[in-house]
């Protein structure tokens, strides 16, 4: 994973755990989140936690609200579409600025999640489905060896998910079986230590999504 630079390494899986909350809909839009709260479920201060908040807040996953406190950010349609083409865009800037070299941790890593997208096929299970999304986008920015660049894949990949799922009951067999074709053809490709190949694929199903769900 990604580390935020402005957290040290105390503070990195609280950060972590929050965005994924935010990120499954565990914190669903408009949940307020109480840094006396936090602060007392994961024994810390209120310093640390309020760090945290701000590194959520810069990716756009939480807002403060005067008066009120800081608040899950709403969906805002307009926004997820910028934010899929803006992917899209990225997915050429990862190839032209370096793409990492598959190694057999890297092969190990999608051989795992092609069998973890086997198990869920066909399951109707949202959640699970979502957590080997997240699973998915994970083994895929490790390819990208810019970290700058990576930080922004990060950001826009974690803010696009959340309205992702919150669409998906409606669609929930297609995606998995276009999801688990993409995994099976970009597994193929890294196993070949092609990675190259297996970015473009990931930008061709980022492309699919866009066009599936209307988003230009």
């Amino acid at each position: 994973m990604n580390v935020p630079s402005a957290l040290n390494d105390r503070h990195q899986e609280l950060f972590y755990l929050l965005r994924r909350r935010i990120s499954l809909l565990e914190y669903p839009p408009g949940f307020r989140l109480s840094e006396a709260e936090i602060a007392e479920e994961f024994s810390l201060s209120r310093t640390p936690v309020r760090r945290v908040i701000a590194e959520l807040q810069s990716q756009g996953l939480v807002s403060s609200v005067h008066g009120v406190g800081t608040m899950v950010t709403e969906f805002d349609g307009a926004q997820l579409q910028q934010i899929w083409q803006l992917r899209l865009q990225l997915v050429s800037t990862v190839l032209a600025l370096g793409v990492t070299q598959v190694d057999h941790g890297i092969k190990a890593q999608f051989q795992a999640l092609l069998g973890q997208a086997e198990a869920v096929l066909g399951q109707a299970d949202q959640r699970r489905f979502a957590e080997l999304n997240i699973a998915f986008y994970e083994a895929m920015a490790t390819l990208c060896a810019n970290q700058p660049l990576r930080k922004m894949l990060d950001a826009l990949f974690y803010q696009s998910h959340r309205l992702w799922l919150h669409g998906l009951s409606s669609s929930l067999e297609a995606e998995s079986l276009a999801f688990f074709h993409d995994i099976q053809t970009i597994e193929r490709r890294i196993a070949e230590g092609d990675g190259r190949t297996a970015l473009m694929l990931w930008q061709a199903a980022i492309s699919a999504v866009i066009a599936r769900h209307k988003l230009v």
